[in-house]
């Protein structure tokens, strides 16, 4: 019994292993503890030893001495002999069909009061636990039928019958199982030490609830249908009613019997039915017929009318019987028949234990045929033999209470049943999900992150727990030792890569295996989201993939590069003079203008100023669709994992706002492109003259996905990498003299007008960006979808190699591997060092993706973030202010990295800049403080120089 006693093996699990070790033998032998048992495996000596020969096995085993412990001695199952015989005829009448008849009225009500409770409080949006509710329910039916008293466990959740059962039948914890060791394998030691199973207060607490029910009934003349009642009429040979303490221990027993036995009767039968939706429908069916039959009340006469509901409790019974085992103590010597051939008979003596295994007989598949499989209908067609299903027992000594048990399970499933469907419809697409979800990986092999139901290993990002990059850190981090492990995105199973070269392998090597990405929505569902470049699928992708990369090669940036040294030297400007005595501002606000200001005109040619024009369109709209909008987390899951659903409830990574906005400015931009014969160099004109050398004429639609993809990615990648940038930049007072030495060398060459060649010679500008991106990657994780068969190595040693199938998703974690010490030592350090010593492999830091699907304005948005910097570190000073968080604490309900209060930082203009619009310091320091004009009509603007050029979007 060591693996049970030490909890590696469940009873019923470790007996039928024993079981299973003498196929061929029709008894075997082992030792319970101390005790040597014979168990009995053979269908036909069964029955001659609990039937046929029961005045040679009369006894169960004793448990406890009764006089140490009456409640479990003196009860019926511990009595012997006579004394068991005795009391069996006292007790048997209170389960003739006339009684049982009666109490089912009690029963009903019961049920009803529980259904109607649960019913009541789900409007409330409150999860329970079958298990509980059943235990209470089972508790208040023994309550009333046994004892007579009313109890409502469920309204009273913490009522003293309750609580005192609770306890008592709890004899799996605490110090209860070493006290059933003693008892049953050292009864002199037991005796000696004075051991019992139940504690005086519970033994006083019961025979307290008996003693009043006795003194009330006998004061008021009260009679009621119950166990109480009929001990009080029973009578002995010379005319004695039953002592008290009898009365006591027969009433607890039946209590303990009845309490967890029947709670898990019902709770699996309600899993077994929640699973298997054929045979829900069957049941509803013979339910439905026989409410029918009774005007929809339900009776005792029409619940004995329902032989499938039957049939699923006896399987019910067959798989998971209460007890994997029942015991015989001989009484009279008994010879056994030789347990195989070649072996003698044995006689066993007066004293000698036997065992039945029904987990052994219920399991075995000579006599019940597939038996993992829940099958009712074998208990319709006659195929099972009594002598191999024994889940109450068997012969004499079989519980007397079986049929009222059942009685009870039948009715509270029914009335569960009918009143509540829609929760077992619902309990069954969950156990559907989630059956689906383990099977996937339980098949191949591959170690995985155990999901629950619906969101997978992504709740504690949904319940905004954790930030999701530090999630899958964690789960990274579980599975050291393998190449790959398995996780669940919401519903939905993904391959986790470890392996640098496996990931390179996939997205290099075997690329045209992993050409897609998961895309994000339908593109019937979500035209503009459909048609990004990040969502288009194979072909298609590639044909525009090849329009897009011209955008972004060498010649076009050192021509936009003009217009981001424009825009980032006015907002340079700006903030050097609007900090001549310091100044604290969280940067995100301001960056996020700049980068919106430089998107705009190199996508679409508009020119806009975010700073004089605090509340233009285009920027809001820009920035409350961004991946760094806290909305966004929950939605991207979704997006990626349940496309109808979004579309039911009619949700979008893009707000109608920003649709409207985006699509009408591209709409009035080609329209007039076309009428005017107007050319400029810019992403959307490259789009019109790939639609014009193709005599296809792109839809709007598609020209609007294609523009949002690149706008967007720029925002948010390069906001991220520009604030975190900064904040390093003044954390890192060494890092920020080295940067600056580098910046003066490269003003020095250029006397002050720097170009598009000097940004592109600034090694450590470049390594400070590069460990910034490696500390603070915009995204978690990058996804590829399989459209060709592939094979992956094994996971790790001893392990198979799995065959992922097209439609299969795998990640690769860079936020992981960029803070794993393997590949970065002193992950958590800010050392740009690493980046110039040549520390860093290829396959192990991937910031914008890897392969031909990596992202293809990386050197775009890098060159963005290197002017930025450069003008504004050529000017001013930047420090930790008060309000700045060291270390960051990541904002958990972001889908990007993003501390959780911005990023204040202290601004210090390096020297005085007289030569500065005066107008802008002052009307733009008003706007950053909320003082602006507003005119009647409602519209907010700037004062600014006659000058100024604006544009209305």
């Amino acid at each position: 019994m060591a693996p049970v006693v030490f909890r590696r093996f469940y009873l019923g699990d470790y007996l039928w292993n024993v079981y299973n070790r003498f196929p061929n033998l029709k008894y075997f032998g082992f030792f319970n503890f101390t005790s040597p048992v014979i168990a009995i495996r053979d269908p036909e000596l069964v029955a001659s030893i609990g039937l046929k020969h029961f005045d040679h096995f009369t006894d169960h085993r004793g448990l406890i001495d009764e006089d140490l412990d009456p409640l479990m001695g003196k009860n019926l199952f511990g009595l012997r002999g006579d004394a068991w015989r005795d009391m069996r005829k006292i007790l048997s009448p209170a389960f003739t069909s006339a009684k049982m008849k009666v109490m089912s009225e009690l029963i009903i009500d019961c049920a009803d009061r529980f259904t109607e409770f649960i019913a009541a409080q789900s409007t409330k949006e409150r999860e329970y636990d079958l298990w509980d509710i059943f235990r209470r329910y089972t508790n208040d039916v023994v309550a009333t039928s046994s004892y007579g008293i009313a109890i409502d466990s469920l309204r009273d959740p913490e009522n003293e019958f309750y609580r005192y059962g609770r306890e008592a039948i709890n004899l799996t914890t605490g110090t209860t199982p070493l006290k059933l060791l003693m008892a049953s394998s050292f009864p002199i030691l037991s005796r000696l030490f004075g051991i019992r199973i139940f504690s005086e207060k519970i033994r006083i607490y019961f025979k307290s609830v008996v003693k009043e029910t006795v003194k009330m009934r006998d004061e008021k003349g009260i009679h009621r249908p119950d166990m109480i009642q009929l001990m009080m009429d029973s009578k002995d040979k010379d005319g004695n009613r039953m002592s008290l303490d009898d009365m006591t221990n027969q009433a607890f027993i039946f209590f303990l019997g009845g309490f967890d036995t029947s709670a898990g009767l019902m709770s699996f039968a309600a899993h077994e039915i929640a699973v298997h939706p054929e045979i829900q429908a069957k049941l509803l069916a013979e339910i439905e017929g026989v409410l029918q039959k009774t005007n929809g009340k339900l009776t005792y006469d029409a619940l004995k009318d329902m032989p499938y509901m039957d049939a699923i409790l006896d399987e019910t019974n067959r798989m998971y019987p209460a007890a994997p085992f029942l015991d015989r103590v001989c009484v009279k010597e008994f010879e056994l028949p030789p347990a195989g051939p070649g072996l003698k008979p044995v006689i066993v003596s007066p004293g000698d234990c036997l065992w039945f295994l029904p987990v052994g007989f219920h399991r075995d598949p000579n006599y019940f045929p597939e038996p993992s499989k829940f099958k009712p209908e074998r208990f319709l067609n006659n195929e099972v033999s009594s002598a191999h299903y024994m889940p109450f027992g068997l012969g004499p000594r079989a519980c007397i209470g079986n049929r009222f048990a059942l009685m009870q399970v039948k009715i509270m499933l029914m009335d569960l049943f009918t009143a509540s469907l829609i929760l077992f419809i619902l309990s069954f697409l969950v156990y559907i999900y989630q059956k689906k979800q383990t099977e996937f990986f339980d098949k191949s092999g591959v170690p995985y992150v155990s999901p629950i139901p619906l969101l997978g290993n992504m709740a504690p990002v949904v319940f905004r727990r954790v930030y999701l990059g530090h999630h899958i850190r964690d789960a990274y981090n579980r599975f050291g030792h393998l190449k790959y492990f398995g996780l669940f995105n919401l519903t939905m199973p993904v391959y986790a890569i470890r392996d640098p070269e496996l990931i390179k392998s996939i997205t290099v090597t075997n690329f045209d295996h992993f050409t897609d990405h998961r895309n994000l929505v339908d593109k019937n569902v979500d035209p503009l989201l459909g048609s990004t470049l990040f969502g288009l699928l194979g072909d298609h992708w590639r044909e525009i993939r090849k329009v897009m990369t011209p955008a972004f090669k060498t010649s076009k940036i050192k021509t936009m590069s003009k217009i981001i040294i424009d825009c980032a030297d006015r907002y340079a400007e700006f903030l050097a003079t609007q900090s001549k005595d310091g100044r604290v501002y969280d940067l995100s606000d301001i960056f996020s203008r700049y980068i919106n200001d430089v998107m705009a005109t190199c996508t679409l040619g508009l020119t806009v100023d975010s700073l004089r024009d605090m509340e233009n369109e285009f920027y809001l709209c820009s920035k409350e669709v961004t991946l760094l909008s806290e909305a966004a987390t929950l939605t991207t899951l979704l997006a990626g994992t349940h496309t109808r659903l979004m579309k039911l409830l009619g949700l979008s990574l893009y707000s109608e706002r920003f649709r409207s906005t985006f699509k009408k400015v591209i709409n009035e931009a080609v329209e007039m492109r076309d009428r005017k014969g107007i050319h400029r160099p810019d992403m959307l004109q490259m789009i019109m003259d790939w639609r014009d050398q193709h005599g296809d004429r792109m839809s709007i639609n598609e020209m609007t996905g294609l523009t949002i993809d690149v706008y967007l990615g720029a925002f948010d990648a390069t906001l991220n990498l520009i604030c975190f940038a900064a904040h390093e930049i003044a954390v890192n007072p060494e890092i920020q003299a080295k940067l600056l030495s580098e910046i003066e060398q490269v003003n020095r060459k250029t006397n002050g007008v720097p170009t598009y060649e000097s940004f592109n010679e600034m090694p450590y500008m470049d390594a400070v960006l590069d460990e910034v991106n490696r500390m603070y990657i915009g995204t978690a994780f990058l996804d590829r979808v399989c459209v060709k068969e592939f094979e992956l190595p094994p996971a790790g040693p001893d392990l198979k190699r799995v065959r992922v199938n097209p439609g299969d998703v795998v990640w690769f974690l860079p936020s992981s591997m960029h803070y794993d010490p393997n590949y970065f030592p002193e992950p958590s350090k800010f050392r740009p060092e690493r980046f110039l010593n040549k520390e860093v492999s290829g396959s192990c830091y991937f910031p914008f993706g890897i392969g031909p699907r990596m992202c293809i304005a990386s050197k775009f948005a890098m060159m963005m973030v290197k002017i930025m910097m450069f003008d504004l570190l050529r000017r001013c000073t930047l420090e930790p202010s008060s309000e700045t968080m060291i270390p960051i604490i990541f904002n958990i309900a972001s889908a990007v990295a993003m501390p959780r209060d911005g990023f204040w930082l202290n601004i210090k203009t390096r020297k005085a800049n007289d030569d500065v619009n005066k107008a802008l310091n002052v009307d733009v320091d008003k706007a950053l403080n909320g003082n602006v004009d507003k005119p009647s009509n409602g519209t907010v603007t700037t004062k600014c120089p006659k000058s100024s050029k604006s544009v209305d979007i």
